[in-house]
């Protein structure tokens, strides 16, 4: 009876992975960059960003199933500079209109445990220069412990949360920049 248990346990962890597609995107370092240009375009959706001890420049996760939008990255390399190009769209099940109605009748705050979003986690051995942009949703970037030469925001309707809560920045920085429209 109790192979039989087990075999009824497994059977359901694999069907609750498929159950829940993921998307990933990895970006190994580029031993001959020193420096990571990233540059992010939401469209709509929960965002959350996150620092990472690891090799990688760049890790992106997402809980999206078949309503979901796919990424667009675009990688080059200039100089010493490692530049990424990461478009993220994500519609919630209510599609744009529904989106918009949530956002202008009152937000709520990011639960990672919500049905869709998307996770970036930068590395910590590497200066970014920074430029993200979201139009409509929630995004709550935690820089903690990351060198971050440059920041440009740009919040359409989004409400951004950003911070250093845990640890200060890495480097000085040369450039903050935060623009807010409709989002807070």
């Amino acid at each position: 009876m109790s192979k039989f248990l087990q075999g009824i346990l497994f059977l359901a962890a694999i069907v609750t992975l498929y159950a829940q597609p993921k998307r990933q995107v990895v970006v190994e370092k580029n031993d001959r960059t020193a420096h990571v240009g990233l540059s992010v375009s939401a469209k709509t959706g929960n965002y959350v960003i996150r620092p990472a001890h690891s090799a990688d420049v760049l890790h992106v996760y997402s809980n999206l199933g078949s309503n979901g939008s796919p990424y667009f990255l675009e990688e080059s390399v200039v100089g010493d500079m490692h530049n990424l190009s990461l478009e993220l769209s994500g519609l919630h099940g209510g599609g744009l209109t529904q989106t918009i109605s949530d956002q202008v009748m009152g937000s709520h705050s990011i639960d990672e445990n919500e049905e869709q979003f998307w996770k970036i986690f930068l590395t910590d051995a590497r200066p970014y220069q920074l430029n993200l942009d979201y139009a409509l949703g929630n995004a709550d970037i935690d820089l903690s412990g990351l060198a971050v030469e440059r920041l440009h925001l740009t919040s359409g309707s989004s409400d951004v949360h950003l911070g250093f809560p845990h640890s200060p920045n890495k480097v000085e920085m040369d450039t903050f920049m935060v623009q807010v429209d409709l989002g807070s």
